[in-house]
């Protein structure tokens, strides 16, 4: 084992570390989304530089398995953990198989297949843990319209609707908005009761989620399947921006270490499998 080999390994499992202790608190500290980066980065270097084998599969799949030890444990936890180490398995012998089919060194055959399937593993792990929350919800109908993203529309929304409830605030409450005949009005239209000092924003998005569930009816039960799906897609269009920062940071870093002489290329003799 070369202390090359000691240190990537080390550092992999610490940016893995970095990168799992990051993922939960990305959407409030949208920042922290480099230590996602700098994983993928390092498990790059890792598969393009370690030559011992059991070092090879088993620190990357470990790192990748570490995931488990940041979200609350349930069994969509554990069917990610194993899709998700199966896939980074994966990735790992794509770039086994690609150094022993070149011959050439090229980075994007090398390694970018392998961080495609990694960033994929990724994905499919963290839709589990999703599934597994809204799996929970006991209104699905809810994934479909979060009330938040409701109210911001709302607040966006507020001039135009002025032009039908004159005088209209998202914070305003029902009692400010209407006289007693008007709320009494508004309320026998959706049969709904309303005292005044409802806010008008929380009684919009009621009256909008009853019609999605009268829409939606008996399928209401797939709406956490839907939803999954969807937070996958997602992930995946936004995984990848973060495949070609990686694989654009990985040829700039080993660019630096070349010339430091870090890190050499030479060529050697392989035997190659051919039909006669």
């Amino acid at each position: 084992m070369k202390p090359k080999e000691i240190f990537l390994s080390v550092f992999l499992i610490l940016s893995a570390l970095a990168g799992w202790w990051a993922i939960p608190q990305i959407l409030g500290k949208p920042y922290l989304a480099s230590a996602v980066l700098l994983y993928a980065v390092v498990l790059g270097f890792f598969l393009l530089l370690v030559k011992n084998k059991w070092i090879f599969w088993c620190v990357s799949t470990a790192s990748f398995a570490l995931g488990i030890f940041f979200f609350a444990q349930d069994q969509f936890l554990f069917y990610g953990a194993v899709a998700g180490a199966a896939m980074v398995f994966y990735a790992v012998r794509i770039k086994e198989q690609e150094e022993k089919a070149s011959l050439k060194i090229l980075l994007k055959r090398l390694v970018g297949q392998s961080l495609k399937v990694f960033f994929t593993a990724l994905a499919v792990f963290l839709t589990f843990i999703y599934y597994g929350s809204v799996s929970r919800n006991p209104d699905p109908a809810k994934l479909l319209l979060p009330e938040s993203m409701f109210s911001v529309t709302l607040k966006l929304l507020e001039a135009q609707l002025q032009s039908t409830i004159p005088g209209f605030r998202a914070d305003a409450t029902t009692g400010e908005l209407f006289g007693p005949l008007e709320r009494e009005a508004f309320a026998r239209q959706y049969g709904i009761k309303l005292t005044g000092k409802e806010k008008i924003s929380a009684v919009l998005y009621d009256i909008f989620l009853s019609r999605i569930k009268s829409f939606v009816g008996n399928y209401v039960e797939y709406i956490p399947f839907i939803a999954a799906l969807s937070y996958f897609l997602i992930l995946k269009t936004i995984s990848a921006a973060f495949y070609y920062a990686a694989l654009m940071l990985i040829f700039v870093i080993l660019k630096v270490l070349l010339v430091a002489g870090l890190v050499k290329k030479i060529t050697i003799p392989a035997e190659k499998e051919i039909y006669v």
